[in-house]
């Protein structure tokens, strides 16, 4: 993967802090790889799908990035994700 440019940095920390809130977390030393495995279990692309998944069904309100399904993507057909999917985020339809 070719390096980004110091601009394509700054333009992309930019689009973060727009779009996005920032939420440190605490666990006890070791929980890094546990919560990294049990994401991949259950077929996440990364702990913070896992986590967002689990507060959305947890609470029923949605928490999911645009892009990231909270689900394992070969559970889906197209027509269910496609559904499923409103403006990038998960909707309740």
């Amino acid at each position: 993967m070719p390096k980004q440019s110091p601009a394509q940095n700054a333009a992309n920390e930019r689009y973060k802090k727009k779009n996005y809130d920032r939420i440190l977390l605490q666990f006890p030393l070791g929980s890094r790889d546990r919560l990294r495995a049990l994401a991949a279990e259950a077929g996440f692309s990364s702990v913070n799908a896992y986590i967002a998944d689990v507060l959305e069904r947890e609470t029923g309100e949605h928490f999911t990035l645009r892009g990231e399904l909270p689900w394992k993507a070969a559970q889906n057909t197209k027509s269910e994700t496609e559904s499923n999917i409103q403006w990038g985020c998960i909707s309740q339809s």
